[in-house]
């Protein structure tokens, strides 16, 4: 898994592949929000901007400790996958969808 710094200039480090995010705050040690995207760096731009998660965008808002992480991968549906496998694992404090674990 690679990260960066949530931050301005940061998105270049990014690659625009698909993929699993994770945005986290470093002090606390909390996963924020976990999502999926098919271009890692549109979706980190916008999130950086203006995202639509109000709880998201309360947490990062003006954080310096923020970072964001993510994990490559090959198909749709492994995307899926580890999303919901991660949410399920760290129970994102942002994430308004939650999957019940068997």
């Amino acid at each position: 898994m690679r990260s960066c710094r949530f931050g301005l200039g940061s998105e270049y480090s990014i690659p625009e592949l698909p993929g699993v995010y994770f945005i986290q705050d470093k002090r606390s040690r909390r996963i924020l929000y976990i999502g999926r995207t098919i271009n890692l760096r549109t979706r980190f731009r916008r999130h950086l901007r203006k995202t639509h998660n109000w709880r998201l965008q309360y947490n990062i808002a003006g954080n310096e400790d923020a970072t964001f992480s993510y994990e490559l991968t090959i198909s749709n549906k492994e995307m899926i996958e580890k999303e919901k496998e991660y949410i399920q694992k760290y129970n994102p404090l942002c994430n308004e969808i939650r999957y019940a674990t068997n």
